[in-house]
């Protein structure tokens, strides 16, 4: 196969550059390649402190995609995020 240079740095130097809280929910938005609907590259993880480990959310039925973006959208049933404060990271699955 083809490898495509400019998906592979959009996915290298992926950052959160959006993030909205409305009606307890939380969505954080980035940059995406085009076939990222298809290949569902992300995964979202939380924690509750600084000091706490990541924990991985694995439902991964709150990413929507547009064509050059993806959203992630918590409404609080996984992470618990509408009650309590959470951080949030967003990484590459592992192949």
């Amino acid at each position: 196969g083809r490898l495509n240079a400019f998906n592979s740095l959009l996915l290298a130097t992926m950052q959160v550059d959006q993030v909205r809280r409305t009606n307890g929910q939380i969505e954080l938005s980035w940059i995406s390649p085009p076939n990222a609907s298809s290949r569902q590259p992300y995964q979202v993880e939380y924690k509750t402190a600084l000091d706490a480990a990541w924990t991985p959310l694995t439902n991964s039925s709150g990413f929507r995609y547009d064509t050059g973006r993806a959203h992630w959208i918590d409404d609080g049933a996984g992470a618990g995020a509408a009650s309590s404060t959470r951080f949030f990271r967003v990484e590459l699955r592992q192949p």
